[in-house]
């Protein structure tokens, strides 16, 4: 057993794995470490996406898997919480019993160049540093609740959300979270946009650009109203840059960061689209925005979304993202 103490030693132990090298983010001085094996590789975080993370990676079944895992414990503590390939990471639990607990299943989803599938009509990649894209007008969904799916969350856990087809036919389905059940008009409620067919608002042209630090606010109360449950915020650690759209009046009404991306894996997390705003591919605007940008800086770029999200996980198909059947556990005793 070896201990791995630069990223580039990661990737050359496992051929390069993103969510491994993606978890391996703050070698050598971050507070990470990595361990390997034989071909069994572990990269352990602290506070990458919310959680303590122990990446995993190896062969199903593989009797270092546990030792590695137990060295990573003995070392930085239970409460690393370990995250692999599906089968990998069950076949962990059913070596460990009673220091694991049961797996959770969920999907991780990575582009890259090769696999990438952005519409330039929609994205001007060439102005990426300044951040505006423009779109066509969309009109929102006047029957919300006809048209909004289970939806998109950053990570294995709570993972509620909605997501709705958009009103119009060149457009896509947009991942977006729920609105809490409260009164409308909260969450930094601006001027509606002009009226459609049906009183249905209408947004002209919105744009998906970079925010500021002054928008920082205005993230939050978004987020508060449309995806609680996301674990990308504005100010926590690791949450770099927030991407947003406004509608006519000024309002935001769409949001998604730049959280926790690794030198050569960029991460998008925090996608939330006000309810009244849904049914418009206004998250999927935002992600396409995001995956261009991170593809630009980064080179590959990945998620995680909820096995269930049928609707999301068919946009990040659309964009070209590959999916992996992951799954997560913890120590029965946590410390």
């Amino acid at each position: 057993m070896i201990e791995l103490h630069h990223a580039e030693e990661v990737a050359a132990a496992c051929g390069g794995d993103d969510l491994l090298v993606w978890t391996a983010q703050r070698l050598p001085e971050g507070g990470a470490r990595a361990f390997a094996h034989g071909g069994a590789v572990v990269a352990a975080c602290p506070a990458v996406s919310k959680h303590d993370r122990l990446a995993v990676f190896g062969a199903a079944g593989d009797p270092a898997l546990p030792a590695l895992v137990r060295r990573v414990w003995r070392e930085m503590g239970t409460g690393l919480r370990p995250f692999g390939d599906r089968e990998v990471i069950h076949r962990l639990v059913e070596a460990m019993p009673g220091e694991l607990g049961p797996a959770g299943n969920f999907t991780w989803m990575t582009v890259d160049p090769h696999t990438v599938r952005l519409d330039p009509a929609r994205l001007d990649t060439a102005r990426l540093t300044t951040g505006p894209l423009e779109t066509r007008s969309l009109e929102m969904k006047s029957q919300r609740g006809r048209d909004d799916l289970p939806g998109l969350a950053d990570v294995s856990g709570p993972l509620p959300a909605g997501l709705g087809r958009s009103s119009s036919p060149a457009a896509e389905p947009s991942p977006s979270a729920p609105g809490l059940a409260g009164r409308a008009g909260e969450a930094g409620e601006g001027r509606r946009g002009p009226v459609g067919s049906g009183g249905s608002p209408v947004l002209v042209e919105p744009r998906v650009g970079w925010l500021g630090p002054g928008d920082v606010e205005e993230v939050a109360r978004v987020l508060a109203v449309a995806n609680p449950d996301a674990y990308a915020r504005p100010g926590m650690p690791g949450v770099f840059r927030w991407a947003g759209i406004r509608d006519e009046g000024g309002r935001l009404v769409a949001v998604g960061a730049d959280a926790w991306s690794a030198p050569t894996v960029g991460f998008v997390g925090g996608v939330a689209t006000l309810p009244q705003a849904r049914g418009s591919g206004l998250a999927g605007a935002i992600c396409r925005f995001l995956t261009a940008a991170l593809l630009e800086r980064h080179g590959r770029v990945s998620l995680m979304v909820d096995d269930v999200n049928a609707a999301a996980l068919a946009v990040y198909r659309r964009l070209g993202y590959a999916r992996r059947p992951v799954a997560a556990t913890r120590a029965v005793q946590e410390a």
